[in-house]
């Protein structure tokens, strides 16, 4: 039997790579095929998630109120990938009002394994940029990380990085 379409495309599902050999297989066989991999083919033979380096400086007064953020976000892309991360100004920022933001986002092709569909494909790296920034201030000037973030965060209305208003 044929599946049907399985809905959305969360994580591993949006490119067929190894699995038409195994409907072939199963075609010619007139029987289900499994395919399993050990972690060593994992690694070689399916995609892996974009890496990054970020370079991210943030600027705030005394009372934590963020002014100005400026960075640059390179992903690697490996030889080729298969889909597109979006990547935007925003991704950086956060879910932060910045008045001031100078920020470059570059997807680069390498010699490395390609990249492809993965759950989250754009949120991880600057996520976890922003926050360990946003925890680096508040240590620096003395305030509650909850508190630096409740301070900034955005609010109905605010305009994003983007330029679209919030939710």
């Amino acid at each position: 039997a044929i599946a049907p379409a399985v809905g959305g495309d969360f994580g591993g599902k949006g490119s067929a790579i190894m699995e038409p050999v195994c409907l072939l297989l199963a075609m010619k066989a007139g029987m289900p095929v499994k395919l399993v991999l050990g972690q060593d083919e994992e690694f070689l033979c399916t995609f892996m998630r974009d890496s990054a380096i970020i370079d991210l400086t943030l600027g705030a007064n005394r009372d934590g109120t963020l002014l100005v953020i400026k960075g640059q976000m390179i992903i690697d892309s490996g030889a080729y990938c298969d889909h597109v991360t979006g990547l935007s100004p925003g991704d950086l920022a956060g879910g932060y009002r910045i008045p001031n933001i100078n920020i470059a986002n570059y997807s680069v092709y390498t010699n490395n394994t390609p990249r492809g569909h993965v759950r989250a494909p754009r949120a991880p790296y600057p996520i976890f940029a922003i926050e360990s920034h946003m925890d680096m201030l508040a240590q620096k000037l003395g305030i509650d990380p909850v508190e630096i973030r409740l301070r900034n965060a955005v609010e109905e209305g605010d305009r994003l990085p983007e330029g679209n208003a919030t939710l």
